[in-house]
């Protein structure tokens, strides 16, 4: 192989992997915002649960678990946008 066309090969790489942390990236601020609409409605279920005559504490439970579940999620990938 040539040194052109290796440094071709390695400057192609290079643009590709790019192009890669980029979509990484917008893949992970897109995946935030979406959680953080998951967390929304959670909590709208749980004050709307609450508000019943009898609430099912196993589904309030279930949803705040999942709010935990979730904000670890935007966590990880606010992290991962860091770096």
């Amino acid at each position: 192989m040539t040194i052109a066309k290796d440094r071709e090969k390695r400057s192609a790489r290079k643009t590709q992997m790019r192009k890669d942390n980029f979509f990484i990236r917008y893949r992970n601020i897109i995946n935030q915002k979406s959680l953080m609409e998951q967390i929304g409605k959670h909590k709208e279920k749980i004050e709307t649960e609450r508000q019943k005559s009898f609430p099912h504490e196993g589904c309030i439970t279930h949803w705040e678990k999942e709010i935990i579940t979730f904000k670890k999620q935007i966590e990880k990938a606010s992290k991962k946008l860091e770096e």
